[in-house]
């Protein structure tokens, strides 16, 4: 875990996958690390969680270190108010896998530079996102970055802003409407990703000048490296 930006009222960190963002519900006796504990440990004082990242996926994490700074970034995230950006991989040799098993006929969507605009109605399982017309609506862009050879294999990079805020939001449309993100074997992936977990990473959070996060310490952007450079170090 990397801690990114430190401020008086905030901390921001880049999260390794495998790490949990908060407790589970074993709380401390939860044998995983815990992107929230370590750093309350390392500070030395309580922190607040503003938003989370699955377990598998890496990058920017907020957290708030107190009460009213947690209020103001909570706020902006319920209400959509920050723009995430993430990078993703696909593999083209995993085009179409995974959507049998979802029971999706969708066509598959070409390659193309163009950004597209996704919307799906989402439910969440016990362990997986599916679609049902019931479902939560689910909006997402999407840009297809074109081919890049990673670990002796073509894949397709993306940049992804998910619009809300469903759980497992990016890794299900990947899955429908192009391919699995590379090692998603919940959503139909085969192919181990080399750096553990899914190759999803949130790179870019970006907040509203109107939102004035230049009064908590915070630039109107806060960035990581994107996928290339994690597997460049």
């Amino acid at each position: 875990m990397r801690v990114v930006r430190e401020e008086a009222q905030f901390v921001v960190v880049d999260k390794p996958t495998g790490w949990l963002s908060v407790p589970s519900r074993l709380g401390r006796a939860e044998t995983r690390p815990v992107v929230g504990l370590e750093l309350e440990r390392v500070l030395g004082t309580r922190i607040w969680p503003v938003h989370r990242l699955d377990e598998d996926v890496s990058g920017l994490l907020l957290f708030a270190k107190n009460a009213e700074a947690h209020r103001w970034a909570s706020a902006l995230f319920e209400g959509r108010g920050v723009q995430k950006r993430y990078e993703a991989l696909t593999l083209e040799e995993e085009r179409g896998r995974g959507r049998e098993a979802a029971g999706i006929s969708l066509p598959l969507e070409a390659p193309g530079a163009e950004t597209r605009a996704w919307e799906s109605k989402l439910l969440r399982g016990k362990r997986r996102a599916f679609e049902r017309p019931d479902g939560k609506p689910s909006r997402t862009r999407a840009r297809d970055r074109g081919l890049v050879e990673v670990e002796d294999r073509t894949a397709r990079l993306w940049d992804l802003e998910p619009l809300t805020g469903r759980a497992h939001q990016l890794r299900f449309e990947m899955m429908k409407r192009f391919a699995p993100i590379w090692g998603d074997e919940l959503y139909g992936s085969q192919v181990v990703w080399p750096r553990g977990g899914v190759a999803l990473r949130s790179v870019a959070l970006r907040f509203a000048p109107e939102d004035h996060p230049e009064a908590y310490g915070l630039p109107l952007e806060l960035s990581v490296e994107g996928l290339g450079a994690v597997l460049r170090s």
